[in-house]
């Protein structure tokens, strides 16, 4: 594929990328990074590189989900993909967290947890179902070294929806379109966020920067995805992000953070499609049960077993890789049905 000119266009059907096998890398790589803060090994040990791996999600899904509202014109069938392959497995995770794994691993057994904490257990499902941060339960993970986080993966769970809710309402009005004034509007758009963090930084008037750089990398990716008839994709793309690193990116370690993180962008679109890598295409789309399964998993296994941070991976990596296929067979297969019958329903009724 090389250097020919091939529009970014061509590759975004799903069938011509594999941008699910580096959606599992990524979350794969989000449980590399936990397992440096999670493991009760001394400080000076990491490996870890962390600011890099939700951008990535981030970055996929503006995206996958840009390119989709693009492609469809009934905005209610995207509500309706949204809610069922993405809210039904999150409401499965915080559900089985709360009334099965909380009490399990609490100080506390299970009567004296559910008379006390049931108002702080239906505290945590309201609030993460409403899209209202709320990490733990009291007495929950006593022992470990991150306590009372009962799911710490869920705080961008927030940005995503809003991200999608966002691009949807630009949709609706008939801004989202693709055509190269969309596209430069939402880089301009997506930088400017970056801008305002920095500016308003000192006085907390915004969320923490990296908070930021999630809703950059989702509006980024929509950004992209509306050039999708003017960029090529080819190795030129991640080779202009390389150059622009080492040209600009030497002027603070900020903006060589987002150089990074856009190279990182490019070079994941372009090795998308390379046909070798199209070849490693995997049989079931994992990387959402293991982004909302890893955490809970990880920080059990601390709780069970004093480990290094390495041997805290590798367990996380295969028990979660197993629940992953068991909920993607069960719950994720009957979310993506469920899907296709509704959108069978509101068909006939327009």
């Amino acid at each position: 594929m090389g250097g020919n000119s091939i529009p970014l266009t061509s590759i975004l059907d799903r069938s011509k990328n594999n941008l699910d096998l580096i959606r599992l890398f990524a979350a794969i790589w989000v449980v590399w990074d936990h397992a440096f803060l999670i493991s009760p090994e001394p400080e000076g040990y990491d490996l870890s590189a962390p600011g890099y791996v939700v951008p990535l999600f981030g970055f996929i899904s503006g995206l996958v989900i840009t390119n989709s509202l693009l492609n469809k014109d009934r905005p209610l069938d995207f509500l309706i993909s949204v809610f069922c392959r993405l809210y039904i497995p999150l409401t499965m995770v915080v559900l089985v967290s709360a009334f099965v794994l909380a009490p399990c691993v609490s100080s506390l057994s299970f009567g004296e947890f559910y008379s006390q904490h049931l108002y702080d257990v239906l505290k945590y499902v309201r609030r993460n179902l409403t899209f209202r941060l709320e990490y733990g339960i009291p007495t929950v993970f006593d022992n470990n070294k991150f306590k009372l986080y009962l799911n710490g993966n869920l705080w961008c769970i927030t940005y995503f929806f809003g991200g999608y809710l966002f691009l949807l309402s630009l949709k609706l009005i008939g801004v989202l379109r693709p055509h190269y004034k969309t596209g430069f509007f939402l880089l301009i758009l997506a930088f400017g966020f970056l801008l305002c963090q920095k500016i308003c930084s000192q006085v907390q008037i915004l969320p923490a920067a990296h908070n930021i750089v999630t809703v950059f990398s989702i509006v980024f990716g929509a950004a992209i995805c509306s050039l999708k008839y003017h960029l090529p994709c080819n190795y030129y793309l991640p080779l202009a992000a390389l150059l622009l690193k080492l040209t600009i990116g030497r002027w603070s370690p900020e903006v060589m953070h987002i150089c990074n993180i856009v190279f990182i962008f490019a070079l994941a679109v372009w090795i998308s499609h390379q046909s070798w890598f199209l070849r490693l295409r995997p049989r079931y789309n994992l990387s959402l049960g293991y982004f909302l399964m890893s955490f809970p998993v990880q920080q059990t296994l601390a709780y069970l077993f004093v480990t290094s941070p390495i041997i805290n991976f590798v367990l996380t990596v295969l028990v979660t890789g197993a629940l992953a296929i068991v909920s993607h067979l069960t719950i994720e297969r009957f979310s993506y049905s469920l899907a296709a019958y509704l959108k069978l329903k509101v068909a006939k009724y327009q």
